[in-house]
Order: structure tokens, then C-alpha cells, then sequence
């Protein structure tokens, strides 16, 4: 049997999706750990069988195909993706973000135009989370980091003016804002590939306190609050309303020119499929 090379971030936010992977290691799969971005390239170059990596980068046109179910979806609720700001947004000029926070840059530049009638400076900037108040007006904070805010956020500065992404991108388009999801280019590795990654989900989201307690042992959180993300701020089924979110964000995209064409014209983006919670 062909071995399935297989790449995802480390995020904490997306480990349900690989726990079954890492917990139940199947020969024939490979598993390897890289950032989002050098996740999508290596998937275009065949160098991975399939890839979780950014929803803005599959609208870009990275992987032929989706595999329908496992996802990262921000719950409306999601305090995870965080703009924190010196003044009110209005007056915000400079804001810092990470490299590799690719679609949350995407939703942060099209509410801040549609809500607040701002169009900022966004800047990539490195160790966003501890030095932009020198240089930047405000930072968008997303995956770990994002995270670790909230987690300590009873000590940080009292007047911070502090903004939920995903309910911002909600207040706007009333539809799940959907983070990643996997991709792949060999139609002829569907089958292998859904009964691994569905699996592996399923795993997961069935041991979520499991899961919880265990990140708590080698990490600065304790499992209640783990399991309090990973059962309210994040969701890991794709379903058909998370489809028509992602159409509606490649909308959005095509209209300010962030993405060059729509997938949705080739019937990639179908809100009508098998039920995704089988391999």
C-alpha cells in the first residue's frame, strides 16, 4: 500500500483533527508538522499527498480536490481570533500580524472595511505578540497565540480594546467562518484518504476531554480550559452551511482582489455531499 504523506500545522486548535493519527499510527501514513503556508506549497509541488492548510489558500487554487468533514471552523463564539487594539478601531492606522495567519487576514481586511469603514496598514511583522505595541496601533492575534491571550487575558492591560474575529466576520456574513480544511490533488487517493483523516476526526472529537488533558500535562493550560475551546470556540465538521460560508468568504475575497478566480465555477465548493462523518 502506497504510503499517504500527510502535512498539518502544530496548532493546538487543530489537534482533534490529527489525534486519531497520532494515536493510532497506521504504517502506511506519514505524518509531518510544517506551517501553513510551506504546508500549501508542498502540496502544489507533490512533495504531500494531502495538506491542512489555509480555506483562503484552497480558494486560491491550492489542491484539486477537499475531502468533505474534517475542517477547522471558528464558532461564532470563538475567542481564540483576536484584533487587540491601543485605541478604537477607528483609529487604527498600523495593524501587526502574523506570517502565517492566512485567513484570518483575509476576514480582518474585509470587516474592517464593510464594519468600520477602515482600510489599515496590515504588516507582517515577527514575535507580533510581545513587541507591536512599540510600532503598530493594534495586532491580530490567531492560532497559539490567540490562544495564549485568552488564557491570560484577566492580566493584560485594562484598556486594550479587544475584537472576536470570527463574530465580527459573523455580524457581517452570517455564515461559519471556516479556518482550514484538507486538501489534496490525486483523485485516485480519496477513499484511503478519507478513511484516514475522517477517522482520525471522529477519534478525536470523541475523546476531546482525553485529548485535553493530555495537551494540559506539557503545555502552560489546564484541561478545562482546553476542552472549553475545543468544544465551543472551534467545530470539526464541514457541513453544508460551512460550505456556503466558504462560498460566501471567496466572494468577498474576489471583490477586493485577493483571490484571482472563484472555485466555485468549478463545482469544487458543493453543499450537497455524502454524509462526511463515514470514511
Amino acid at each position: 500500500m502506497k504510503t499517504l504523506r500527510i502535512g498539518a500545522p502544530s496548532f493546538i486548535s487543530v489537534r482533534p483533527l490529527l489525534f486519531g493519527i497520532t494515536r493510532r499510527p497506521e504504517k502506511h501514513v506519514h505524518l509531518a508538522y510544517d506551517e501553513p503556508g510551506n504546508l500549501a506549497s508542498s502540496l502544489e509541488r507533490g512533495a504531500l499527498d494531502a495538506a491542512l492548510i489555509p480555506s483562503i489558500e484552497f480558494l486560491r487554487g491550492v489542491g484539486a480536490h477537499h475531502i468533505e468533514g474534517p475542517a477547522v471552523i471558528g464558532n461564532n463564539s470563538s475567542s481564540s481570533l483576536i484584533l487587540v487594539a491601543k485605541e478604537d478601531i477607528s483609529k487604527v492606522r498600523r495593524i501587526a500580524v502574523d506570517e502565517f495567519a492566512r485567513t484570518p487576514v483575509v476576514v480582518l481586511r474585509i470587516v474592517l472595511d464593510h464594519l468600520f469603514h477602515v482600510m489599515p496598514d496590515i504588516c507582517v511583522a515577527k514575535d507580533v505578540e510581545d513587541s507591536w505595541r512599540e510600532t503598530f496601533d493594534a495586532v491580530l492575534l490567531t492560532g497559539d497565540r490567540g490562544l495564549r491571550f485568552v488564557y491570560h487575558q484577566q492580566e493584560r492591560a485594562e484598556d486594550e480594546n479587544i475584537y472576536n474575529l470570527s463574530e465580527l466576520w459573523h455580524t457581517l456574513a452570517s455564515r461559519p467562518l471556516v479556518l482550514s480544511l484538507w486538501a489534496y490533488n490525486d483523485k485516485h487517493l480519496e477513499g484511503a484518504l478519507r478513511k484516514v483523516l475522517i477517522t482520525s476526526r471522529n477519534l478525536g472529537v470523541q475523546n476531546l476531554s482525553l485529548l485535553s488533558d493530555g495537551i494540559a500535562q506539557t503545555s502552560e493550560y489546564n484541561g478545562e480550559f482546553l476542552y472549553e475551546q475545543f468544544s465551543k470556540g472551534w467545530r470539526y465538521d464541514l457541513g453544508p452551511g460551512d460550505i456556503e460560508g466558504l462560498k460566501t468568504l471567496e466572494e468577498y475575497a474576489f471583490r477586493y482582489q485577493l483571490i484571482q478566480e472563484k472555485r466555485s465555477r468549478e463545482g469544487l465548493l458543493v453543499s450537497d455531499f455524502w454524509d462526511a462523518s463515514r470514511p
